[in-house]
């Protein structure tokens, strides 16, 4: 699982964990079933507060995402929605045209975000 938390973003930490992982959930680079690193352990590797992954972790359970069973883990849920090859497309030209406007990741997210409310 490749995390990049960007301190300088105005998008809390907490919120960027969660959609990166979502989002590997969704690409199926996080397959069903595949388990998750435990809070600690994550927390850890990526210098962040047990707090703030567990927090993260919480959004991605109520959303169906992930499901933490004692004595398993966390796991990725199994899911109702797959994402098809034309929404993949629409991604990958997005990407492009924001790099090509010099915008970072965190900015398309929350170009995105604007336009969904």
């Amino acid at each position: 699982m490749l995390i990049t938390i960007d301190v300088t973003s105005p998008v809390p930490v907490f919120e960027q964990l969660r959609e990166q992982i979502a989002a590997q959930i969704m690409l199926g680079a996080l397959p069903v079933g595949e388990r998750l690193p435990p809070i600690r352990q994550l927390a850890s590797d990526l210098a962040l507060s047990p707090g703030t992954v567990a927090r993260s972790y919480a959004a991605l359970e109520a959303a169906g995402m992930i499901v933490t069973m004692r004595g398993q883990g966390t796991r990725v849920a199994p899911r109702d929605r797959v994402v098809d090859a034309d929404l993949h497309s629409a991604a990958d030209a997005y990407l492009q045209a924001g790099r090509k406007s010099g915008l970072g990741l965190n900015e398309l997210i929350a170009l995105l975000r604007a336009r969904h409310r």
